[in-house]
């Protein structure tokens, strides 16, 4: 993908979250959305389907979410791998721990009626 198409499909991308941002961004606390282009946006990750051989590309919710000026801070802490663990007990308390060899995802219950 050229230069120019990569710049549109960006573009596209940050109007389409600029929306949900403007929703869900906790400006009392002082996060901001960042403007485009001045932003510190990556492109959409591109890649090619081993299967069907065709190009796959990120889907703008989940680039949305990556890039939601909430998450600016964890992004970052965490770019020195060696501060990201005690960012990470700074933010959950020293006394927690993670396990990582438990599976941490959580299903909701579905309530019959």
């Amino acid at each position: 993908m050229n230069m120019h198409r990569k710049r549109l499909l960006l573009e596209k991308y940050y109007d389409r979250a600029y929306k949900n941002w403007k929703l869900t961004t906790d400006f009392k606390n002082g996060y901001t959305i960042p403007s485009f282009p001045k932003g510190n946006f990556d492109d959409p990750k591109m890649w090619k389907d081993e299967r069907s051989g065709k190009m796959k590309v990120e889907g703008p919710d989940e680039w949305a979410d990556k890039h939601h000026p909430m998450w600016e801070e964890f992004r970052q802490k965490t770019r020195d791998e060696a501060k990201t663990g005690a960012f990470i007990h700074h933010k959950w308390g020293w006394n927690n721990s993670v396990d990582i060899t438990r599976n941490l995802t959580k299903y909701a219950k579905k309530h019959r009626l």
